[in-house]
């Protein structure tokens, strides 16, 4: 426990810094996790879509070819 305490700064400021910085890292760790996680969704959505659209484009295609 002691080597803990003598790593936190011993002033209000200092706490203070800390404090905000630790909370600033979070922060954008967390976006950056939303960020990918947000960007795979979208990946598979767009991905599952166009296989849908190619799959209506060749029925479209079948339709028009005589018997």
């Amino acid at each position: 426990m002691n080597r803990l305490a003598a790593l936190l700064p011993s002033s209000l400021f200092g706490r203070l810094i800390l404090v905000l910085a630790v909370g600033l890292i979070l922060a954008q760790f967390l976006g950056a996790a939303l960020s990918v996680y947000e960007r795979d969704q979208a990946l598979i959505y767009y991905s599952d879509q166009q296989w849908a659209e190619h799959d209506a484009e060749v029925v479209r295609l079948m339709d028009t070819l005589p018997s």
